[in-house]
């Protein structure tokens, strides 16, 4: 279950771009090539891909087939990579702060052999060309993300080439651009905005957060993988189709240094065309056509709004590149990535055989735009020529030559110039105009005294709006006249020098005079029709509000409407949100909503730890959406306390599952909890069977929070009241004191809460290397029953005899013999223990195989995981035998595999116990190698080996969703790196101290242990009450 599905119904989600339908899921129909003209697409079997569709085709969606879904899913994707990075030293992972517009991960790699790697570029880099490739823009185009992963797959199967690359130049790699949209498998962002029309306006957050990490690292060369429609039909009678595999240009745009251009088109392009052609692939230049005859095609434009035309107008070499693919689903994939794959290979390589070339070329342009006085070029158009083209004849599936009118833009032609200006000077106040021109590198400084002088300003004589909304915005064709004029400008007012290699975008962002129009008009002005210039623009609104009287110059071109920009802190969740967001009061969800995520809490809670009875619960929502509006006055406290924190969990364990499901809500849910325990201490906390089940729910809630401080506080109170009510000794309530026997229910609710104290408690003694408050000998509280009222279900018993055989292990290899010098035989203990977790594993009761919160596999992980901790070195066990070693070195492998396979999956969600865990199984895989090496044994080494990798690479997944696991993955790596002194030098001791799991965390630092709320209340802890 996904947030998304339990909040679809009656959603209006506000900002969608006019031509999507729906929030998320606009994908294009699938128009698959007929028979005969798949003939035309052979694979092209000589070129190996090393991508996950092609090395794991299992890891291939059902939906890709019919244009549902893509080939690879974000799981799989970072997987990909984090396995990259964990086995080769020129590679790192970075899976930056900033998300999607729904919360997903937009991770990178960075490819270099630099001692010092340094992804944001500085005065002291190397003169080595840096290299940015991007994919996955359009979330159904995913021949450009798959070709980019194909390329880091040769990088790591060909060491000798990707040497010879490295050594000329770094790469950036961003294979996803657009998760959101590859989720949904539709071309735009969640918030509905083409990502690639953006990079004027930047209206999404998304968008100024990818600009930025580009902008920081400052590539000389850059390319833009796409795909383009297959199947969209030209002719009258739709009677061609497009046959060209692959389709590339260099940026056209004017403003681009013409050294740059011409290196693009005379030493790049014929290097890709030839790459094509060596593989049998057609090409051609990048076009978008009329359907209607007489064709018309159209070649690649100069708009800057286009992300690539943007970067490249920092004075970089940059190509887009597109395969044919939209409409085929899974038609002819492997083509279509070889066709992707061979026209970014060719440019990596031409770089590479020329790199100090290529460098001089681009740094070379760069000074000379900062150093030159050349004109700014405004509008420009493209030279019209008659050609031939590649088409499938759709009838017959035949390949033929269709004759077209191609409009060239190699080169367009300067219609309009301007002198280049020394500078721009616009006021304080305007400083979102500065941030976007930052964003692209622009130098944007502030005026220390006062500026007096002659401007020149844009005068705005005509405005004509388009017909149509364009990308959220509205078009519009001006006309204007230039005029000089005096103007003052205070202290602090922004100064950006024309003299820069970014200047050209600065021209990009002069072209706004549509906004300058509204703003004439917000003054009242009348405007002339005038000859002029006429260029296409974006606007943010019809109708400007009224302003201020004040000069106006051309800078004012930059300054969007309020509505112009996505608010940073707004994400499209806050409107899927709406219904459930506490603000200062508590406002509960739609009661259909509620009942769905109590569902979701009790599909966890009723395995794992049964605090509520969920039939009970569901008569408490009842009650309370009975009385709301008293509710929402302060009635009903303790219920409402507990309905808050359950939609709390809830939406924890949806953000578990879903990673951009955010955790807002839950917050302010749980605030809400809280101010309830503020507000209402002697209703809340009255030290009863109700008061520990409060506890326990916020003993829950900081689990799934990852604030194990705070847990682990909480969990303290809890056992303290759970022996102050005597759970833990059923005995004494049927005692012989004549007292009436406990009705059915209440002994089963006393049961079943006591249990769920246990249980959280032992989870977390064991991660965090703690003693247990109550001791086993001390438990005369049988399980709960598994029928009638107030039962536990027969999953969650079999959970309860898991946590007890592992504290027992737990325990009895750590602590000392018992103190009555009584004598334990640790080694039949040992072996009727392994015989008991076997047992245990074989008699799990039928689990729901649909549960995402309750997985199936949770039994597998626990008895490899146990069977590790059980014959791991320890304090009764120092020196393991051969067959021990071997023994547990299958255990640990066993359970890295389980662990790296819930981790693809998406099924490991609670890091914080998981990554102990895990490394506590690599820890002792290690510690088996070097002993059965060191004994001489033979064994399959480099197996075992591959398991160590394995474990290091799911680690640094690990440690990227859980920060406190990156003590974890950074010991395991030195335990790791220290398996090479095996091979030079078989005489090492192994240390006495060698850590296993959580030995080699330091200690729980419970400093701040109450800073999730600004102050605690004293009625927290339950023996600090007033009874009254």
């Amino acid at each position: 279950m996904s947030l998304r599905a339990v909040f679809t119904t009656g959603l209006l989600y506000v900002g969608l771009a006019a031509a999507q339908q729906t929030y998320a899921k606009n994908q294009v129909a699938v128009v698959n090539d007929d028979e005969e003209a798949v003939k035309n697409f052979p694979s092209i079997d000589d070129v190996k891909l090393e991508s996950p569709a092609f090395t794991d085709p299992k890891s291939i969606p059902a939906g890709f087939k019919n244009g549902t879904s893509g080939p690879t899913d974000d799981a799989t994707l970072e997987y990909f990579l984090q396995s990259l990075a964990s086995r080769n030293d020129w590679l790192t992972y970075k899976n930056p702060a900033f998300k999607s517009d729904e919360g997903r991960s937009i991770p990178y790699v960075y490819l270099t052999t630099s001692t010092q790697p340094q992804v944001k570029a500085n005065a002291t880099s190397t003169e080595k060309l840096r290299v940015y490739l991007q994919g996955g823009v359009h979330g159904n185009e995913p021949g450009g993300d798959q070709a980019l992963l194909a390329l880091l797959g040769k990088f790591d199967t060909n060491s000798t080439w990707t040497a010879s690359i490295l050594e000329k130049m770094d790469i950036m790699i961003l294979p996803r651009y657009n998760p959101d949209g590859v989720a949904y498998f539709q071309r735009v962002l969640a918030t509905g905005y083409d990502p690639n029309r953006d990079h004027i306006r930047f209206a999404s957050q998304q968008t100024r957060d990818v600009k930025a990490l580009i902008t920081d690292f400052h590539p000389h060369i850059a390319v833009d993988a796409h795909e383009f429609g297959a199947t969209r039909p030209f002719g009258d009678n739709k009677q061609w189709h497009q046959a060209v595999d692959g389709q590339f240009d260099a940026m056209k745009n004017l403003n681009i240094h013409k050294d740059i251009r011409e290196y693009s088109e005379s030493v790049f392009a014929p290097q890709i065309a030839g790459a094509m052609e060596k593989r049998k692939l057609r090409w051609s230049p990048y076009i978008v056509g009329s359907a209607a005859e007489p064709l018309v095609f159209t070649q690649l434009d100069t708009q800057a709004r286009a992300g690539d035309v943007s970067l490249a107008l920092t004075q970089a070499m940059v190509f887009l590149t597109e395969t044919r693919g939209i409409m085929l689903g899974g038609q002819n994939f492997q083509r279509r990535v070889v066709s992707g794959l061979t026209m970014i290979e060719a440019i990596v390589q031409t770089a590479a055989d020329n790199a100090e070339e290529v460098y001089e070329v681009i740094e070379g342009a760069r000074r000379k735009v900062i150093e030159g006085d050349d004109d700014i070029v405004i509008n420009d158009s493209y030279t019209p020529e008659n050609r031939t083209w590649d088409m499938i004849e759709v009838e017959t599936g035949k390949l033929v030559k269709v004759p077209i009118e191609f409009l060239s833009s190699t080169p367009v032609k300067a219609n309009l110039t301007r002198s280049r200006p020394e500078a721009y000077v616009f006021p304080q106040a305007w400083k979102e105009a500065a941030d976007r021109l930052r964003l692209v590198g622009v130098k944007v400084d502030q005026l220390r005294s006062e500026f007096k002088g002659e401007v020149e300003a844009l005068n705005v004589t005509s405005i004509t709006l388009g017909a149509s909304v364009y990308h959220g915005t509205v078009l519009n064709t001006v006309t204007t006249e230039t005029k000089r004029k005096e103007i003052t400008m205070p202290a602090g007012s922004y100064w950006v020098s024309a003299r820069q290699a970014a200047a050209a975008y600065i021209k990009s962002l002069e072209d706004r005079v549509a906004e300058l129009e509204l703003a004439l008009q917000g003054h009242g002005l009348d405007t002339e029709s005038l000859a002029g210039s006429r260029i296409s623009q974006d606007v943010a609104e019809a109708t400007p509000e009224p302003r201020q009287s004040t000069d106006l110059n051309l800078l004012s071109l930059f300054i969007p409407e309020s509505s112009d920009v996505q608010d940073k802190g707004t994400s499209g969740y806050h409107a899927l949100l709406g219904a459930i967001t506490v603000p200062e009061r508590t406002k509960f969800p739609p009661k259909s909503t509620t009942f769905q995520l109590a569902a979701t809490y009790f599909e966890h809670s009723n395995f794992f730890s049964p605090i509520l009875c969920q039939e009970s619960f569901h008569e408490i929502i009842t009650v309370l959406y009975q009385d709301l509006p008293n509710v929402d006055q302060g009635s009903k406290p303790v219920q409402k306390f507990q309905l808050c924190m359950v939609l709390a969990i809830a939406i924890r364990l949806l953000n578990r599952i879903d990673s951009a499901v955010p955790t807002t809500a839950s917050d302010s849910f749980f605030a809400s909890a809280i101010g309830i325990l503020t507000e209402r201490p002697q209703a809340t906390w009255k030290g009863n069977l109700q008061h520990l089940q409060n506890l326990l729910l916020i003993v829950q809630y900081t689990i799934f929070a990852s604030n194990l401080s705070a847990a682990w506080h909480f969990i303290g109170l809890a056992t303290r009241l759970a022996i102050d009510l005597d759970l833990l000794n059923e005995t004494r309530l049927a005692g012989g004191n004549n007292e009436e026997a406990i009705l059915d229910a209440e002994t089963n609710k006393r049961r079943r809460v006591f249990w769920s104290t246990y249980i959280l408690e032992t989870n977390l003694c064991v991660v965090l290397n703690r003693p247990r408050s109550i001791p086993d000998e001390a438990v005369f509280t049988p399980l709960p029953s598994t029928s009638g009222p107030e039962s536990c279900s027969p999953l969650a018993n079999h959970c309860i005899q898991f946590r007890q055989l592992e504290y027992e292990i737990y325990h009895t290899l750590n602590y000392k013999p018992p103190a009555n010098g009584a004598f334990f035989d640790y080694k039949v203990w040992k072996v009727g223990m392994k015989d008991r977790l076997v047992e245990w594993h074989a008699t799990v009761p039928p689990v729901d195989t649909r549960s995402k919160l309750a997985p199936q596999n949770f039994f597998d992980g626990a008895l490899y995981m146990t069977l590790v901790s059980l014959f791991s070195p320890s304090r009764h066990f120092p020196d393991l035998s051969e067959p021990e070693l071997r023994d547990l070195a299958r255990y640990a492998s066993t359970s890295i595999e389980l662990y790296r396979e819930g981790f693809k999956e998406g099924k490991l969600r609670f890091y914080w116990r998981t990554t102990p865990n895990l490394f506590q199984s690599g820890a002792a895989l290690v510690h088996c190698i070097k002993s059965l090496t060191l004994q001489g044994s033979v064994f399959e080494i480099d197996a075992l080996k591959r398991s160590v990798s394995v474990c290091s690479t799911v680690l640094w997944g690990m440690a990227e969703r859980y920060s406190p696991g990156t003590v974890y993955r950074d010991r395991f790596d030195e335990l790791s790196a220290s398996m090479s002194d095996v091979a030079t030098d078989l005489s090492f001791e192994i240390p006495d101290d060698f850590p296993f799991g959580q030995f080699s965390i330091p200690p729980l630092d419970l400093n701040g242990t109450a800073g999730i709320w600004t102050s605690t209340p004293p009625t927290l802890d339950p023996w600090i009450f007033d009874p009254t």
